[in-house]
């Protein structure tokens, strides 16, 4: 079977490990780029590596420099999980 080119908002979010309403967010913003196919929205599969790779390299080359990553924070930093509806200093 081929390999998929575009995926629906859910199965992105699914592939990324975040909630439906979180990357319908991502998508609405821009953030995550999609194409729109009549009535349907669907994200290139390749697009999201593409901002996983990116959000990887702005968390390595800016640790303490706030970056455009919609609030998404990729890796814990110290290891530590924040509680949910806390955010650390």
């Amino acid at each position: 079977m081929p390999e998929q080119l575009l995926v629906t908002v859910e199965e992105a979010g699914k592939m990324i490990r975040v909630g439906r309403t979180r990357m319908y967010e991502l998508v609405a913003s821009g953030t995550i780029p999609s194409v729109r196919i009549g009535r349907s929205v669907r994200v290139p599969v390749d697009t999201l590596r593409e901002w996983i790779a990116g959000e990887l390299a702005a968390e390595d080359s800016s640790a303490a420099e706030p970056h455009s990553g919609a609030g998404i924070r990729i890796g814990g930093g110290d290891g530590e999980r924040q509680p949910r509806g806390t955010r650390s200093a």
